[in-house]
């Protein structure tokens, strides 16, 4: 039973999607080790100054996304429902430019 619940969860841990950094913005890395099969994952993200591209790297390869990201307001009328108050929430899309465009070219 602990063998099939420690497999179980190193399959979750290898299922975990490298854009997944692309949306959580305090984040800018997450290390994966595996001691089990002794290695390690180590997802980066960087964001290009000046533009709206960010770089995702997992060791050689370098996957870049156009984010763009909208800040609304909540309705006073959705807000009066709840307890806590939110005022702004922001909405973000992902494209990926590495199907498009995967030369030194300037987008």
């Amino acid at each position: 039973m602990q063998k099939h619940k420690s497999r179980s969860l190193t399959e979750s841990f290898n299922d975990i999607c490298p854009s997944l950094l692309l949306f959580l913005n305090r984040l800018r890395s997450i290390t994966i080790h595996n001691r089990l099969q002794d290695s390690k994952q180590i997802y980066e993200r960087v964001d290009i100054p000046g533009t709206s591209i960010i770089e995702i790297c997992c060791g050689h390869i370098i996957e870049k996304w156009f984010i763009i990201k909208k800040q609304l307001k909540v309705p006073g009328e959705v807000t009066a429902s709840f307890d806590d108050t939110v005022e702004a929430t922001e909405i973000g899309l992902a494209f990926p430019l590495h199907e498009i465009n995967n030369n030194d070219e300037q987008i």
